[in-house]
């Protein structure tokens, strides 16, 4: 069994106060992460995201949460993405075709 230990004390909390808490479960340094509604999959099942310089940048994703999904393959920091599908997404150049095979080993 795991021992939780918490730092400091307060001496003024009394029994049935409420408190606000946070709990951090995982950090990850030096992580490229996107609203998860950026992240597009075709029929084909590979994940992209539609870049604002015009590509259709395919992705490799990782862990995520109800709001953010960390991309471990294929952007660069400070790239701009859109958050939803662009109007004619069909003019987007495709980019990043090497990491479709690698995709598929996961």
């Amino acid at each position: 069994m795991q021992r939780t230990v918490i730092d400091g004390t307060d001496n003024t909390l009394r029994p049935s106060m409420t408190t606000g808490n946070k709990i951090i479960t995982n950090a990850i340094a030096d992580a490229i992460y996107l609203p998860t509604e950026c992240l597009q999959t075709g029929n084909d099942g590979i994940p992209f995201v539609y870049t604002r310089n015009g590509t259709k940048q395919v992705v490799i994703p990782g862990e995520s949460n109800d709001k953010n999904i960390i991309i471990l393959k294929g952007l660069e920091p400070g790239t701009m993405v859109f958050r939803a599908q662009p109007e004619d997404p069909e003019k987007f150049d495709i980019r990043g075709e090497e990491l479709i095979a690698e995709l598929k080993e996961l």
